[in-house]
């Protein structure tokens, strides 16, 4: 899908949505403060077969629900921003020629996903696609958003998501708020545990200055928050660890458990090989001088040590 990455940077779009209001598993609002505002130096954008695959199949998957419905689509390979509110954009998949029809998303679903999805047929899809469905219906003026996922590479399925005007007038309240009162703003909101914040942190603070100052009283408190934090989870740790063995000790010599709850396997993995490239190098004839010559500085990085009294 062809995004146009002037006009994203310029709006919100439908999994930007998603995030603001709380609904992504993959992103948070700093996540799109970072991406709008250029907190990074580099974006780096991560890739996997499942991934891939997932866009060269999109438009195919298109062409199958184009069969299923008997509806003549267009797929859309473009980014569109809103004639009225310049910071709503979207990339949807397709819409029906028709404009009394759906537009719809092509979704290339393994099944290991598939118990995300509903009833064929209802509107119970993954919440940030619900999310993205009324956006992108408010995009483009469409009272209905299909989303027609490929399970397993072989079973196509269409769920049905109609308009809803209380739900559009939440999420572009939403927006228009996150976009004055953040982007225009410059104003950042709460960082979160997202891997994107990490590497801002990195990036922004490489090193420590050696000073260990006394912390003030907002900090006391957000340190005491994290501690209350902590120890939650060391207990449910604990907790899922001992749920784990018990697990492993009903499966025994058998590959796992299968059921309506899913599958928990527990498989060993391919036995490994790891090369000792000193010890080579030393028989090989290369001298400590040799080996010094071509062993590179592997940089250090700040880590956090914590020691509640």
């Amino acid at each position: 899908m062809a995004i146009d990455r002037q006009i994203r940077a310029k709006g919100l779009g439908g999994s930007d949505i998603a995030a603001i209001v709380g609904l992504s598993p993959y992103k948070t609002p700093w996540d799109v403060f970072a991406e709008k505002t250029g907190l990074l130096d580099q974006v780096v954008e991560e890739t996997n077969e499942r991934l891939k695959w997932g866009k060269l199949l999109e438009q195919a998957i298109a062409a199958g629900y184009s069969e299923r419905t008997g509806r003549e689509i267009e797929w859309l390979d473009r980014t569109f921003q809103h004639p009225d509110r310049p910071w709503q954009v979207g990339t949807p998949d397709f819409e029906c020629r028709r404009e009394d029809e759906p537009g719809g998303d092509a979704k290339n679903v393994a099944w290991d996903q598939a118990h995300l999805w509903g009833e064929e047929g209802t509107d119970q899809v993954p919440q940030h696609y619900m999310i993205q469905g009324h956006w992108y219906m408010s995009l483009k003026g469409r009272r209905q958003w299909d989303f027609c996922p490929l399970f397993g590479g072989n079973d196509l399925r269409i769920y049905p998501v109609l308009y809803d005007a209380d739900i559009e007038a939440a999420l572009l309240e939403a927006g228009e708020k996150f976009w004055r009162d953040h982007i225009l703003a410059n104003v950042p909101p709460e960082i979160g545990a997202s891997d994107t914040a990490g590497r801002y942190l990195k990036q922004r603070f490489p090193k420590n200055s050696g000073n260990l100052r006394i912390a003030n009283a907002e900090e006391v408190a957000l340190l005491a928050s994290y501690r209350l934090a902590r120890e939650s989870f060391d207990t449910a740790k604990e907790i899922k660890d001992g749920l784990e063995n018990r697990i492993k000790q009903a499966i025994g010599d058998d590959d796992g458990l299968t059921g309506a709850f899913g599958k928990f396997s527990w498989k060993k993995t391919k036995d490994g090989k790891e090369t000792d490239w000193i010890a080579v190098a030393k028989e090989a004839g290369a001298t400590a001088e040799m080996i010094a010559k071509h062993t590179a500085p592997k940089p250090g990085f700040r880590r956090i040590d914590v020691r509640f009294k």
